[in-house]
């Protein structure tokens, strides 16, 4: 399991900010726990995540508008925990999240943290290929 390192850089409003972000990977899964605060009155904040590779790319990622799911009004004060479930289809390397805040406007940000987490992604099975789905083959003699 990894958590927020508070490194890695951070800009917007502030209207709400992601206060912890940890993360938990099984041979399955990837869960991300995400607790927002909201510092004042919001209503229905995009929030979601990125994930991307050791060189930066974007390699996945998400946000509660994509996934049409409203969170609703959030008064000041008020901490939510969103958790995030995700198939573990990486391939091994070094990860970064960088957990995201928007305004229901959806252009101006409340909080964007670059780098708020690190993991690392060791698979039985080392592939040159970003994924990982998982393979099955069926041979038949004719």
């Amino acid at each position: 399991e990894k958590s927020a390192d508070k490194k890695g850089s951070r800009w917007g409003d502030a209207a709400a900010e992601t206060d912890s972000i940890s993360v938990k990977i099984d041979k399955e899964n990837i869960t991300i726990k995400q607790t927002i605060v909201s510092k004042t009155k919001m209503n229905n904040p995009i929030v979601g995540f990125r994930l991307r590779d050791a060189a930066g790319k974007e390699v996945l990622g998400t946000n509660t508008k994509l996934e049409n799911i409203k969170i609703g009004h959030l008064e000041p004060m008020q901490r939510t925990e969103l958790t995030w479930r995700i198939s573990n289809i990486l391939s091994d390397g070094r990860y970064t999240i960088d957990p995201a805040i928007i305004h229901d406007d959806g252009i101006t940000t409340a909080d964007w943290w670059d780098a708020a987490a690190t993991i690392t992604i060791k698979k039985e099975k080392r592939l040159p290929y970003a994924i990982d789905p998982g393979y099955s083959l069926e041979i038949k003699v004719l």
